[in-house]
C-alpha cells in the first residue's frame, strides 16, 4: 500500500493575535516562539514561549496561562486582553551554528567558561554530537574533586615561630624548610644592630641583646653578616657611625612590588635612639645585605654544611631543603651554608599535617608533631585507621639536674624557650597570696651568710618558720627550699608581715619568696601567645633564649594576676636545681634530641595505637608552591604578619580561591555545579575574614555535586557554619531550657532548601485546593514541631591543624560535623508534612528481640575510649566479651597474625551465639575489647526504633525522680531480659498515630535510610 502523505505544516502564528480562546502552533526545530503583552506605553510582559518543537508554556509563576496541548500540533489557551495595547508574536530562528559556536555554547552552560583549548576538544571530528558531549559530561564527572580547602591549605606558607595548635615549624633539618639569603628576617624588627669595621677593609653587622630585657649594654647576640668592601651594601651600611647601636624598624618587603617577599638589596630602616620619628632614621635606608662569612669572621654556630637547597619558583633569594641533611643540622641552626657555597638563614614556616578521608594523619616515629584529633562522625567512620606513630614516644628513666646548662641544651638542640621565672612578688596581694601560716610555702636562700637585716617576727612565728626550715625534707636544692610551717604562725603582727620576711637559720638567710620562683617552665607556646609580642620588639620571650639566658624575669610592672592567670598555659618542667627524670617529663619537651642528651631510651609500643580520622580537604601545605595565602595563627600578629601577606587582605582570599579554581580545575562541570547549589543552600561570610572554615563549607557542594540531594542537607545541617547562621547550634529542648527551640533552621530548611513555600505539581505549577487555591507547602505548626528537630547540636571541641580563627588554641571547631547532646535535645514525639510521626514504621524500642547486639545488621563504632562512647555524665552498660569463647569478641577483634585489628566500623552480616554473661543482658551501650595489654572501646549502635510517649502498661516509676514509663522500657534499658513482646502493639500504634488523609501522596523514601533526628 502506498503511504499515507505527510501531514501538511502548522499553519504560521498570527502576528497580532486577538483576546479569547486561541490556538497557537508550536514552534518546530531550531525557533522560538514568543508570545507578548504590549501595554500601549510599550511596556512589554512575556506571556507564553514555544521553542524547539515543545509545548507552550507560561514563564509567568502568578496567574500563568492555562495552555492545553492535546493537539499535537498546537496549544489552546484563554488570551487576556491588553492593557490598552495588543498581543503580538516575535518568531527567532537563529542561524546555524558553527561546530565551535556549539560547543562554546556547550561550555558556556557546563564550564565557568570554553577556552581556545576546550572548545577544539570537542569540535576535533566536526560538529559537536550527541554523543560526543555525554561522553564529555561522563569524563567530567569521573574526574576526582577539587576541594577548595585542599587547594587552599597547599598554597599557604605561613612566616611562624613556634609550634601552634593551628600548625606545626619546618624544622631546619626537615625536606621542605625554608631558607633566605638575605641577613635581616622579619623577626629582627626591634632588635638593635651595630656596625663595626672588619679587618679586611669590610663591615661587620651585629645584633644586640635589648637593654630593655635588662641585659647590659652592647651585649652581642648574633655576628649577622660579613659586609665586604665595595659592595652597594657597603655604601649605604657604612654611612651609620661605627659601635653606636641602630634599632631595626622595619624589614622591607617586596610585595609592595608585587613580587611577594624579602629579598637582597631591598631597604631596612634603623633608628637611633628608636623608630618613633621620620628624624631618626637613617637616611638612606641600609640594605639588606647577602648573608656572607669568612675573612675572619666565623659562621655563626650551628651553621650546617653543603645543604641541598632549591630556589622557589617566583620567590627571589628563597629556597628549600631538598634532601635530608648531614650530622651537622640539628633543630636550632640558624645558617646552613648551600653545595655551590652561598650562605642562607633559616626561615621558619608553618607545617601543616595532612589529614584527609583517604589518608588519615601519619606522622614518624621520630616527628615532634602530634596527630589531630578529629571527631568520629558519619563523615569518616568508615575511614578511621589506627596509626601507632600518632602515639608520643616513651622513653626510660635517666636524671640530670636542672642546670641553666640542660635548660641552654633544650634551645641549642631542639628550639624550645625553656626558662626558670623569678621576680614573682609576695605580699603585695593579699588575696592572691595563700596563708603561708600552717600551709606550705617556699623560702629562698641566701648566698651571704647571715640576713643583713632580718624581718622582726614575733618569737613564736620567727621559732616557726626556723623550724621548719630545718626539719622540711626538701634539703637537696641549692637555691630553694620548700617547707610547711606547723606550731604558732602569725600572718601578720603589729604591722608586721610574714610575706616577704628573712630569718637567719644557722648563719643562712632565708627570705619568703613566691611560689613559683625558680619553677622552670617551657615557654615556646608564649613565643607565639604572649599578646604583648605585638607591640613589643624584639619578641619579648625569644630574646631571652637568643641572649642566652635561661632566666626569666617578671616584670615590675606587670600585676601578678597576669601570672596566676596565664600559668596554665606553660609547661611546668621542674624546679631549678632538682634532678629530674625525663621519663616523667611534659611530652612537649621530651625530644628526641633532648632524650639523647640525658641518655634516655625509648620504650617499645605496646599499645593499641591512635586511631586517626581524617577530614575533606585537610592537606598538607606544599612549601614549593610558596606563599598564595595567609592562613590565620593568632590575631595577635595580624599586624606583625602584615609585609608578609601575599595579597590585600584576608577577606579576599576565599574568592581568589573560588576563581583560580574556576579558572584552571580540570573538573569544571563539578566546580560548575557546585556553584549553583550553593546558591540555593546560602550561608553568608560577609566581611568575615576566615577562610578555611568557608571553603570547608563551599566543599559540601563540591564533593556532591553529582550526588543525593539528601547527603547535601544532611552534612549542612550538621555544619557549624550553618548551626550559626540560621541560630540553631546550642539550642537546647524546652524541658531543659524553659524556652521554645529556635525555628530559624525550621523554617528556611524548608523555604529555601528544599520543598518551598507551595505544593507543586510534577511540571513545578502550583498544586491547587478545590477551591482553586494554592496548597501551602507547611504552616507554622510543623515549623513549631521540627524546630524541636534541631536541638541539641554542639560544635566539636576545639583541635589542631586548622585555620585559628579566634586567635587562641581554644577556638571553635567550625570545620568537623557538630555534635548532638542527647539530654539537651527534645525527646518527644514529632510530626511530619503529612501529618504523621516521623516514627511511624518504625519498631518500638521495647519490641526489639533480646540480644539485639548480637543480630544481623547490628553496628559496633570504635571509640577512643568509654568517655567517647556514651559520654561520661551518662549510665552504660557496658560488655566485656570473653577472648577465647565469645563469637562476638572475635568479630570485633577481626584478628591478623594472632593480633586484634580492631576494625574501625563493624556491621554483623551473621547472628551470633551468646556466650557468658551475654546470654542475660538484652541491650548493652558498649563493648570493652581485651587483646592481651590492648584494650578497644566500641559503641553499639543499635537499630532506629522509637520509644512511646504513652503506655498501654504505663506506671509512674521513682529512681531519682518521678517517671512515668513501662517495665518493657525499664527492662531494656537496665540491660535485663525484657517481657514477651506485647500483642497489641499495632493496634497501640494505630489508636496514637492515625495518618490523616493527605492532599499530596507521600514522597518516596531516600535511597538510603536518614540517620534518625
Amino acid at each position: 500500500p502506498n503511504p499515507k502523505p505527510p501531514p501538511p505544516p502548522p499553519p504560521a502564528p498570527p502576528s497580532s493575535p486577538g483576546a479569547g480562546p486561541a490556538t497557537l502552533p508550536k514552534s518546530i526545530a531550531g525557533e522560538l516562539l514568543l508570545l507578548w503583552s504590549v501595554s500601549a506605553s510599550g511596556y512589554r510582559t512575556l506571556l507564553g514561549r514555544s521553542y524547539h518543537g515543545h509545548d507552550w508554556e507560561s514563564p509567568r509563576l502568578s496567574q500563568p496561562l492555562r495552555w492545553d496541548c492535546s493537539q499535537g500540533w498546537a496549544c489552546e489557551a484563554a488570551l487576556p486582553a491588553p492593557d490598552g495595547g495588543s498581543l503580538q508574536f516575535d518568531l527567532l530562528k537563529p542561524a546555524a551554528a558553527t561546530a565551535d559556536a556549539r560547543a562554546a555554547r556547550f561550555l558556556l552552560q557546563a564550564t565557568f567558561g570554553p577556552t581556545r583549548d576546550t572548545i577544539s576538544a570537542l569540535t576535533a571530528a566536526g560538529q559537536p554530537t550527541t554523543v560526543q558531549l555525554s561522553g564529555w559530561v561522563s569524563d567530567q564527572m569521573a574526574l576526582p574533586p577539587t576541594l577548595h580547602r585542599g587547594y587552599y591549605r597547599a598554597r599557604t606558607n605561613q612566616p611562624l615561630a613556634q609550634p601552634t595548635a593551628g600548625g606545626d615549624v619546618f624544622s631546619p633539618c626537615e625536606v621542605g624548610s625554608r631558607w633566605t639569603r638575605h641577613a635581616f628576617h622579619r623577626e629582627d624588627v626591634g632588635k638593635e644592630v651595630r656596625v663595626t669595621n672588619a679587618s679586611n677593609g669590610g663591615l661587620r653587622l651585629e645584633l644586640l641583646a635589648p637593654t630593655s630585657m635588662g641585659f647590659p649594654a652592647g651585649t652581642v647576640t648574633l655576628t649577622l653578616t660579613l659586609i665586604g668592601s665595595g659592595s652597594s651594601a657597603h655604601q649605604t651600611w657604612g654611612l651609620l657611625e661605627r659601635g653606636q647601636p641602630y634599632v631595626i624598624c622595619q624589614v622591607e618587603s617586596f610585595w609592595r612590588s608585587g613580587r611577594g617577599g624579602v629579598e637582597v638589596g631591598r631597604g631596612v630602616q634603623v633608628g637611633r635612639p628608636n623608630c618613633s620619628s621620620a628624624s631618626n632614621m637613617a637616611d638612606p635606608s641600609p640594605t639588606n645585605p647577602a648573608i656572607r662569612f669568612g675573612d675572619g669572621v666565623a659562621a655563626p654556630a650551628w651553621t650546617f654544611l653543603d645543604a641541598q637547597l632549591h630556589p622557589i619558583a617566583s620567590v627571589n633569594d628563597a629556597a628549600l631543603l631538598g634532601s635530608s641533611p648531614g650530622v651537622s643540622c640539628s633543630p636550632a641552626s640558624q645558617f646552613a651554608r648551600s653545595v655551590g657555597g652561598q650562605y642562607y638563614r633559616h626561615d621558619r614556616r608553618m607545617k601543616l599535617m595532612r589529614n584527609t578521608l583517604a589518608a588519615p594523619a601519619n606522622v614518624t616515629a621520630a616527628a615532634a608533631e602530634a596527630c589531630p584529633v578529629v571527631a568520629k562522625t558519619f563523615l569518616n567512620a568508615d575511614s578511621c585507621q589506627l596509626r601507632r606513630s600518632c602515639v608520643p614516644p616513651r622513653y626510660g628513666s635517666a636524671s640530670r639536674t636542672l642546670s641553666p646548662a640542660v635548660l641552654r641544651a633544650w634551645y641549642a638542640l631542639s628550639h624550645k624557650h625553656v626558662y626558670y621565672i623569678t621576680g614573682l612578688r609576695v605580699g603585695e596581694e593579699q588575696r592572691n597570696q595563700p596563708d603561708i601560716c600552717f600551709t606550705s610555702s617556699r623560702w629562698l636562700k641566701g648566698g651571704g651568710g647571715a640576713c643583713v637585716a632580718p624581718t622582726p617576727l614575733d618569737a613564736a612565728t620567727r621559732e616557726s618558720v626556723v623550724s621548719a626550715l630545718r626539719t622540711s625534707p626538701d634539703q637537696s636544692n641549692p637555691y630553694v627550699r620548700d617547707v610547711h610551717i606547723t606550731g604558732e604562725c602569725a600572718a601578720e603582727l603589729d604591722g608586721v608581715r610574714i610575706y616577704g620576711a628573712s630569718v637567719t637559720v644557722d648563719g643562712v638567710c632565708w627570705t619568703h619568696t613566691h611560689d613559683d620562683n625558680y619553677n622552670v617552665y617551657d615557654l615556646s607556646y608564649w613565643t607565639v601567645a604572649h599578646p604583648g609580642n605585638n607591640f613589643i620588639s624584639p619578641n619579648p620571650i625569644q630574646a631571652f633564649a637568643e641572649a642566652d639566658d635561661v632566666n626569666i624575669r617578671f616584670r615590675s610592672d606587670h600585676g601578678l594576676d597576669r601570672w596566676r592567670v596565664n600559668k596554665r598555659n606553660f609547661g611546668l618542667v621542674g624546679r631549678l636545681g632538682d634532678a629530674i627524670d625525663f621519663a616523667v617529663l611534659p611530652v612537649e619537651v621530651q625530644t628526641a634530641e633532648m632524650a639523647s642528651y640525658f641518655g634516655a631510651a625509648p620504650l617499645p609500643d605496646d599499645g593499641e595505637g591512635f586511631e586517626a580520622c581524617g577530614s575533606p580537604g585537610e592537606e598538607a601545605n606544599t612549601p614549593a608552591n610558596a606563599h598564595r595565602y595567609g592562613f590565620k595563627v593568632y590575631d595577635y600578629f595580624e599586624d606583625y604578619y602584615h609585609t608578609y601577606r601575599p595579597v590585600s587582605t584576608t577577606r579576599s582570599y576565599k574568592s581568589m580561591v573560588h576563581n583560580n579554581i574556576a579558572i584552571a580545575a580540570p573538573d569544571q562541570l563539578r566546580q560548575r555545579m557546585a556553584f549553583a547549589l550553593s546558591q540555593i543552600v546560602v550561608a553568608a561570610a560577609g566581611g568575615d575574614s576566615d577562610t578555611e572554615r568557608w571553603l570547608a563549607y563551599y566543599d559540601i557542594f563540591v564533593r556532591h555535586a553529582f550526588g543525593n540531594y539528601w547527603d547535601i542537607l544532611k552534612e549542612v545541617s550538621y555544619s557549624p557554619i550553618m548551626g550559626d547562621w540560621l541560630t540553631y547550634t546550642n539550642t537546647r529542648s524546652r524541658a531543659t531550657s524553659n524556652k521554645f527551640p529556635d525555628e530559624n533552621y525550621a523554617r528556611e530548611l524548608m523555604q529555601l532548601f528544599s520543598v518551598g513555600l507551595w505544593a507543586l505539581n510534577q511540571d513545578g505549577t502550583r498544586e491547587l485546593d478545590a477551591r482553586g487555591q494554592p496548597i501551602p507547602a507547611y504552616d507554622d505548626l510543623d515549623i513549631i514541631t521540627f524546630a524541636r528537630a534541631w536541638t541539641g547540636f554542639e560544635r566539636q571541641a576545639a583541635r589542631q591543624n586548622l585555620e585559628m580563627t579566634d586567635g587562641d588554641d581554644n577556638s571553635p571547631n567550625w570545620i568537623d560535623p557538630m555534635l548532638i547532646r542527647p539530654h539537651l535535645r527534645d525527646a518527644l514525639p514529632k510530626m511530619d508534612l503529612h501529618d504523621g510521626y516521623i516514627g511511624d514504621g518504625v519498631p518500638l524500642c521495647a519490641d526489639l528481640p533480646p540480644r539485639s547486639f548480637l543480630r544481623v545488621g547490628a553496628r559496633f563504632i570504635r571509640r577512643a575510649g568509654l568517655g567517647k562512647t556514651i559520654g561520661a555524665d551518662q549510665t552504660v552498660i557496658v560488655l566485656q566479651p570473653r577472648p577465647a569463647s565469645s563469637p562476638l569478641h572475635a568479630a570485633l577483634c577481626a584478628p591478623s597474625a594472632g593480633r586484634c585489628t580492631f576494625p574501625t566500623t563493624l556491621q554483623l552480616a551473621t547472628n551470633l551465639g551468646c556466650d557468658g554473661s551475654e546470654c542475660g543482658l538484652s541491650h548493652v551501650d558498649a563493648v570493652k575489647l581485651v587483646d592481651g595489654g590492648r584494650v578497644a572501646w566500641y559503641e553499639y549502635i543499635r537499630v532506629p526504633c522509637v520509644k512511646m510517649a504513652f503506655y498501654a502498661d504505663g506506671e509512674l516509676l521513682y529512681s531519682s525522680y518521678r517517671v512515668c514509663a513501662s517495665h518493657a522500657e525499664v527492662s531494656a534499658a537496665d540491660g535485663s531480659q525484657a517481657p514477651q513482646t506485647r500483642q497489641d502493639t499495632d493496634e497501640l500504634l494505630r489508636a496514637v498515630s492515625p495518618p490523616p488523609p493527605s492532599p499530596s501522596p507521600h514522597p518516596p523514601p531516600p535511597s538510603s535510610p536518614p540517620t534518625p533526628l
